[in-house]
């Protein structure tokens, strides 16, 4: 997809390195005669991946998806409230790990059980023993009703199976329901990721936190 961009006589190098849910791309300058000859042709081809990737590059200088989503979260003076099930609180781990957090995230519950969701924030006992915990109308429900208790601007939520037990063939480990909850609306995004459980998890934290990402850079 991006191999083009930069030819070997260009004197550069490119490693990827894959993880949970995001590539890295480093770029380095090698036998050139100076560092900013080096610099410059590093920043075209930066420039170049970055027009070619488009959104999908959430940041150029290292930053964590967590810290990106804070400054457009408080660039817009926006608030966030989180509901997690499988995930376990990971989300909201990830998003307090950020200092300053605590400007725009304002509350975040563990619902687990399905006793949990009932209890804490009103999911209808009727909606899950019809639709299943782990579905779209739960999750859409978790994001609405979290969004609605802690008055924020968005509501994110989580459900699904981490396996490595809990699976059917109907909903297999690694289904994962990720809602996101705004004035006007809700959406949700159904993955199957694949891992042990402790990578489920983590790339169902980064699924949300790209999702609302993704929503409000597409607002600009």
């Amino acid at each position: 997809m991006i191999t083009d961009l930069y030819p070997e006589e260009n004197n550069l190098e490119m490693t990827t390195l894959a993880y949970p849910g995001q590539i890295e791309i480093h770029l380095t300058g090698f036998s050139i005669s100076s560092f900013k000859q080096a610099e410059n042709k590093i920043l075209k081809v930066s420039r170049l991946i970055r027009d070619r990737l488009k959104e999908h590059v959430f940041s150029v200088s290292g930053e964590k998806l967590e810290e990106v989503l804070g400054k457009l979260l408080s660039r817009d003076h926006s608030t966030l409230a989180t509901a997690e099930s499988c995930t376990g609180g990971l989300l909201g781990h990830r998003i307090t790990n950020v200092p300053g957090s605590s400007d725009y995230f304002l509350q975040g519950v563990q619902v687990y059980s399905n006793a949990a969701k009932i209890k804490l924030l009103g999911i209808s006992e009727a909606l899950i023993e019809t639709q299943g915990a782990v579905s779209q109308k739960v999750s859409e429900n978790m994001a609405e009703k979290i969004r609605e208790k802690a008055q924020s601007s968005y509501g994110l939520a989580i459900t699904g199976i981490a396996g490595p037990g809990g699976g059917t063939k109907e909903k297999p480990v690694g289904l994962v329901y990720t809602s996101l909850a705004w004035e006007n609306g809700v959406k949700t995004d159904k993955n199957l990721f694949s891992g042990n459980r402790e990578i489920i998890k983590f790339r169902s934290s980064q699924k949300a936190l790209d999702m609302l990402r993704m929503f409000l850079i597409k607002q600009d």
